[in-house]
């Protein structure tokens, strides 16, 4: 599979060269219902038919008018830009039903390519771990997310998703839960006062901040800090889990941090 889309990946950025002179984007894309989602389609003004369809889309945001629409309808594809039912509304995402949404798109694509069609995905940004969420489902059914190990399952609805050909990935991340882990800063005592440990503080000039240029940090720090991030998510991650943990207020080396400043 990854072999295959790296050679998709190749033959898609010779296209976009080779269509670039040929095709011009349509000046009024078609704006469609599908389903819950809202989308826009771009065809090529000139040039042959499209045999090939990019589906442009994000988790929230609006794409309707992403400059990957026109810029790939430019080079002779069939583009369909989405926006999920979550539409600017961070807050009421439902993770689980964004590959709902997908499908409609596919769906639609299926119907106006024909069996000799190609469905690529196109995720940019927060839209890359929805795209490749759709695909994992759609390759081997909901059971990727489902199971003991899931902290919020997924629904039997996402079964028979019809898989894209391929997926085009462009600066996607590993998505919003593993993005705010990876910031947590351990160095924070206490988040009601904002005081920190000294010895983890990112910011302390004596552990290598440099307030007027590039940082430098010691590898005996940087170990330091990681060990204590990572304690730090176990820490949230059993809260969530585990009843036991939600009675202890701060991870074990912050209370070991906090007993010291008081002293």
């Amino acid at each position: 599979m990854r072999k295959h889309l790296s050679t998709l990946a190749l033959s898609i950025s010779f296209l976009l060269s080779a269509h670039g002179t040929q095709s011009m984007a349509q000046s009024n894309p078609t704006f469609m219902q599908l389903g819950r989602a809202k989308s826009a389609l771009y065809k090529p003004d000139s040039g042959p038919e499209p045999h090939v369809g990019i589906i442009v889309m994000h988790r929230e945001s609006n794409y309707l008018n992403n400059v990957a629409c026109g810029e790939f309808a430019k080079r002779g594809f069939l583009v369909l830009c989405m926006n999920s039912r979550f539409e600017n509304s961070e807050s009421s995402v439902k993770w689980e039903l964004i590959p709902l949404d997908v499908a409609e798109g596919v769906n639609y694509f299926k119907k106006q390519l024909g069996t000799n069609g190609k469905i690529i995905l196109y995720g940019h940004s927060g839209g890359g771990v929805t795209m490749s969420f759709y695909q994992a489902v759609a390759e081997n059914g909901p059971a990727v997310c489902q199971g003991t190990n899931k902290l919020v399952q997924c629904g039997n609805d996402l079964k028979g998703l019809t898989p894209a050909h391929g997926v085009i990935l462009s600066d996607g991340h590993p998505g919003n839960p593993i993005l705010r882990l990876r910031s947590v800063n351990p160095a924070i005592i206490d988040e009601h006062t904002g005081r920190v440990d000294p010895k983890l503080d990112p910011f302390s000039v004596k552990n290598g901040f440099n307030p007027n240029g590039p940082s430098q940090y010691s590898e005996a720090f940087k170990k330091a800090y990681f060990t204590a991030q990572s304690a730090s998510v176990q820490y949230y991650r059993l809260r969530q889990r585990a009843p036991a943990f939600r009675r202890l207020q701060y991870p074990p080396h912050h209370r070991a941090a906090r007993e010291t400043a008081q002293e």
